[in-house]
């Protein structure tokens, strides 16, 4: 039988630049992982000990009866059936199918397991929050339905998040982007090593380098949107904007891409409220260009690479922002005296990197 694993992949940019980055950047799992599309004719003959799959649902799970049937076709071709969650929550995980797979790999998860046992309104914890305190409701109204059988959590398994992936991220006309997508979409995953293992060893030689404190402009940047989200999700975004958009000290409104990461680069610090998830690609970013990282609270999950140590490698914000403007005013008094922030957030985050091949095979080394 073949030992090799097969991860079942789509034409996701996401998947390409983040999700399958760490099996193909690390030296162990490019040797003993064979990548297949989805919708290709491979995938149907394809047979097996391990199977991993990505994002082959994505808006589908409202089809459970064609979820269901294509899990049950491949289960019959392999011996394990793996889910590799890559959806932007802690808390956005589909049970529906848990009892049919053998191990639930999330990028994120929720410190307390009896959360899963509860009903969460908009699919993420901090939904749930500001849906339960303000009253917000979504116009689209999705609840994340509690785990049954309780002894399904145990195959929860913690993956990577975005800190393994590919910084800066190409803007989407980029000859990079476009080059990525089109051997993703040949599936000549081989071909993409050079480019992606390069650019792994220029983020590590930039987190190597030190930080011109000096240089630093006394702003900080704010760039977020939340009229394109649900109501429950953009809310968090709301807050903080209602009490930074008149505030002269934030840089508010959205720039091109080029602009953002010179802003990143020269600005004392950036707020990255919470997104769709909230682990944000905005974080490694704000990180590698040497920004002082003021977040929500992240105590409620564990992730990794993690960088979210309170008050270590980030300055940590009420979800209600309640708090965001008092903790603003002491950095601004003594900025100084957060600098370590940024020091210890990039020595973590440089040294995840640089040992990126042994977490791969630690977390998933039985599977090749």
């Amino acid at each position: 039988m073949n030992k090799k694993l097969y991860i079942v992949h789509t034409n996701s940019i996401l998947e390409l630049y983040y999700t399958l980055y760490p099996f193909i950047v690390s030296k162990t799992a490019s040797n003993s992982v064979e990548f297949v599309h989805f919708n290709s004719k491979k995938f149907k003959k394809i047979t097996g000990k391990n199977i991993l799959f990505t994002r082959i649902f994505k808006g589908k799970f409202n089809n459970l009866e064609f979820v269901q049937g294509t899990i049950n076709e491949i289960k019959t071709r392999f011996d394990n059936v793996i889910f590799l969650d890559d959806s932007a929550g802690a808390d956005s995980t589909h049970f529906e199918i848990i009892d049919s797979i053998d191990i639930y790999f999330k990028a994120k998860l929720l410190i307390n397991h009896e959360t899963y046992h509860k009903k969460i309104y908009g699919r993420q914890i901090f939904s749930d929050f500001y849906h339960t305190k303000f009253g917000i409701k979504d116009s689209k109204e999705k609840i994340r339905q509690p785990i049954l059988n309780a002894k399904s959590l145990d195959k929860l398994k913690l993956a990577f998040n975005l800190g393994y992936g590919f910084y800066p991220k190409p803007p989407p006309r980029s000859l990079k982007r476009i080059y990525g997508y089109l051997l993703a979409r040949g599936n000549i995953f081989k071909n993409m090593k050079p480019f992606f293992v390069e650019n792994h060893e220029k983020i590590i030689k930039k987190l190597s380098s030190k930080v011109n404190f000096s240089s630093k402009e006394l702003a900080i940047s704010s760039r977020f949107r939340h009229k394109n989200l649900p109501k429950t999700i953009g809310y968090q975004r709301k807050i903080f904007e209602n009490l930074v958009i008149n505030d002269s000290r934030f840089k508010t409104g959205i720039i091109s891409p080029d602009l953002y990461e010179k802003e990143l680069q020269s600005v004392l610090a950036t707020l990255s409220p919470f997104g769709f998830g909230e682990v944000c690609v905005r974080d490694f970013e704000c990180v590698l260009n040497g920004s002082i990282l003021i977040k929500p609270d992240m105590s409620h999950m564990k992730t990794f690479p993690n960088i979210y140590y309170p008050n270590e490698t980030y300055i940590p914000i009420k979800w209600d922002g309640s708090d965001l403007i008092e903790k603003i005013d002491h950095m601004f008094t003594n900025p100084k005296e957060h600098h370590e922030k940024v020091i210890y957030a990039r020595e973590i985050y440089r040294k995840n990197l640089q040992n990126i091949d042994e977490h791969v095979v630690k977390l998933y080394g039985e599977l090749f």
